[in-house]
C-alpha cells in the first residue's frame, strides 16, 4: 500500500481547504464593504442557484472517484481506465447541465433581472468537464493540491483588491471566481497526464452507473438540503437577508471545512483498509474521531462568544444582524465534524449510499418544511434553526445505522474531558464581553485567551488527545 504521510496529508488538506474557503470569506469580508449587503445578497443568491445544476454536472462523481482511485493506486492501467470511463461521464453531464441552465435562464422570467451574472457564473458549469480532483485525493496527492491552490488563491485575491472598487463591479468579481475555479481545473489536466493515460478504448461507462446512482442522489438530497434556504430566503426576504445568512454561512463553513480537513484524508486509506484490516480500519476511526470531539466541541462554543465583534472584524456593522445567525449556526460544527468521520466515512467504506440516500431526503424534506414555517416569521435565523435542526435529524439517523460497521473505544471518556475543558474555557472568555475595546483587539483577545486556558485545562485533567500530540510536537522540536 502507498505509504504516503498521514499527517502530511493532513496538513496539505487543512490548506487546501481553508483556502476553499478562506478566499470567498476574504473576498466577502472585503466585498462587503464595497457591494454592502445588497449586493453581496444578490451575488450569493445567483451563486447559490447555479450551483444546483453542479450538482447534475458532478452527480456523486467526486465522491466515487476518491474512492476507487483509491483501490486501483497500485494498478497503473486499471487507474487509467477508471479515469477515462469517469471523466467522459463527467464530460456528458457537464454539457447536459448546461444545456439545461441555458435554457432555463433565457425562459424563465425569474432570472432576467441578474441575466448577465447567471451567464458569467455559469461558465463554472461548463468548466466543471475539467473537474478530476478526485483523482489526486484518491491517490493522496495533497502536496500538490495544496500547492496548486495557494498559487491559484493568491493570484485572484491580488486581482481582486485591484479590480473591484465599487458596488457597480460585481461583475468583475463574478469573472475573477470563475478564473479562479477554470485555473484550478487547467493545472490539473496538465498534471494528471503524470499519474493516468486518457484512453476511450475498452471502457465500461454502464459498470458505473448503478453506484453514480445511488451517490447521485445523496448528493442532490444534501445539497438541495444545504442551498434551498438561501433560495427561499430569496423569494421571501430581500437581498441583505439573504447577504446576512450567506455571511454566516461562509464563517461557519470556514471552522468546519477547517476541522473536516484534519480528517477528510482518512477516506482513501479507510476505503483500502476496510476490507483488508478492520482493526487497523477502527484504530484510524477513533484518532479521527477524538480529533474532532476534541476540537469541534470548544470552537462551537467559543463562536458563539465571539460571534458580535468576529462579524465585526470581518463583515463591518452593515453584517451586525448576522451575529445571531452565527450564534445558532455554530451548533453544527461538532454535528458536521463528527458526522463526517463516524457517519459519512464509514458509509461510503461500507457501500452503503442508499442509507446515506435515505437519510439525506428525509432531511431534506423536514428542512423544506421548517424553513417555509420559520423563514417568513424569523428570516435569516428562522432558516439557520431549520438547518440545525434538520443536522441534527441527519446526524442521528446515519449514525444508528453506521454504528454496526465501526467499533471504537473509550468515547465518554473523550466526550466528557473535552466537555470538561470546554466549560472551563468559556467561563474564562466570557468577562471579555464586556470590556470597551475595538472589535479586533476584543476578538484577538477572546481567541488568544480561550485557546491557552483550553490548551492548559487539557493538560491538567490530562486529556489523552492533547497530550499525545503536545508530545509529539516536543519530540520533534527536540529532533
Amino acid at each position: 500500500m502507498n505509504s504516503k504521510s498521514l499527517s502530511k496529508n493532513v496538513l496539505y488538506n487543512i490548506i487546501y481547504k481553508v483556502l476553499n474557503v478562506v478566499f470567498p470569506l476574504v473576498s466577502t469580508a472585503y466585498i462587503s464593504r464595497v457591494l454592502l449587503a445588497e449586493g453581496v445578497g444578490r451575488f450569493a443568491a445567483v451563486n447559490n442557484n447555479v450551483s444546483y445544476f453542479l450538482i447534475l454536472a458532478t452527480l456523486g462523481i467526486p465522491v466515487y472517484g476518491l474512492r476507487e482511485i483509491a483501490k486501483l493506486r497500485e494498478n497503473y492501467i486499471e487507474r487509467s481506465r477508471l479515469y477515462s470511463e469517469l471523466f467522459i461521464l463527467n464530460f456528458i453531464l457537464s454539457i447536459v447541465s448546461y444545456i439545461l441552465f441555458i435554457s432555463i435562464i433565457i425562459i424563465n422570467h425569474y432570472f432576467k433581472k441578474e441575466l448577465r451574472l447567471y451567464f458569467i457564473m455559469g461558465l463554472t458549469i461548463l468548466l466543471n468537464i475539467l473537474n478530476v480532483d478526485w483523482l489526486f485525493q484518491g491517490l493522496e496527492e495533497y502536496g500538490y493540491i495544496a500547492a496548486r491552490s495557494v498559487m491559484i488563491k493568491l493570484v485572484s485575491l491580488f486581482t481582486l483588491f485591484i479590480l473591484v472598487r465599487n458596488k457597480d463591479d460585481i461583475y468583475i468579481y463574478a469573472i475573477i471566481q470563475v478564473i479562479a475555479a477554470s485555473g484550478n481545473y487547467l493545472c490539473n489536466i496538465i498534471k494528471s497526464r503524470e499519474l493516468v493515460k486518457f484512453s476511450i478504448h475498452d471502457i465500461r461507462l454502464k459498470l458505473h452507473i448503478k453506484p453514480l446512482a445511488y451517490l447521485a442522489l445523496c448528493s442532490i438530497s444534501t445539497e438541495l438540503y444545504a442551498k434551498m434556504d438561501i433560495s427561499m430566503l430569496d423569494i421571501m426576504k430581500s437581498s441583505d437577508v439573504v447577504g446576512y445568512y450567506t455571511s454566516s454561512q461562509k464563517i461557519i463553513n470556514l471552522i468546519v471545512t477547517t476541522m473536516v480537513a484534519v480528517t477528510a484524508v482518512f477516506m482513501p486509506r479507510l476505503s483500502y483498509l476496510y476490507d483488508k484490516d478492520k482493526n487497523e480500519f477502527n484504530r484510524i476511526l477513533k484518532i479521527g474521531f477524538d480529533l474532532m470531539v476534541t476540537i469541534s466541541i470548544p470552537s462551537f462554543c467559543g463562536l458563539i462568544v465571539v460571534s458580535r465583534p468576529l462579524v465585526l472584524s470581518f463583515l463591518g456593522k452593515d453584517f451586525l444582524p448576522a451575529a445571531k445567525t452565527i450564534s445558532i449556526l455554530s451548533v453544527m460544527v461538532p454535528l458536521k465534524c463528527v458526522g463526517d468521520m463516524i457517519c459519512f466515512q464509514v458509509m461510503m467504506c461500507a457501500r452503503k449510499e442508499i442509507l446515506l440516500m435515505k437519510s439525506y431526503f428525509i432531511t431534506m424534506l423536514v428542512n423544506l418544511v421548517n424553513n417555509l414555517l420559520l423563514i417568513p416569521r424569523f428570516g435569516a435565523e428562522g432558516a439557520s434553526i431549520a438547518s440545525v435542526v434538520s443536522e441534527i435529524l441527519a446526524f442521528g439517523f446515519v449514525l444508528f445505522f453506521s454504528r454496526r460497521f465501526f467499533y471504537i473505544e473509550n468515547i465518554n471518556t473523550t466526550l466528557l474531558k473535552t466537555v470538561i475543558c470546554t466549560f472551563i474555557t468559556v467561563c474564562s472568555i466570557s468577562p471579555f464581553y464586556y470590556i470597551n475595546c475595538s472589535c479586533y483587539m476584543k476578538l484577538f483577545i477572546e481567541v488568544f485567551v480561550g485557546s491557552l486556558v483550553y490548551l492548559f485545562a487539557c493538560l491538567l485533567i490530562k486529556h489523552e488527545v492533547v497530550l499525545y500530540y503536545v508530545h509529539a510536537i516536543r519530540s520533534r522540536i527536540k529532533k
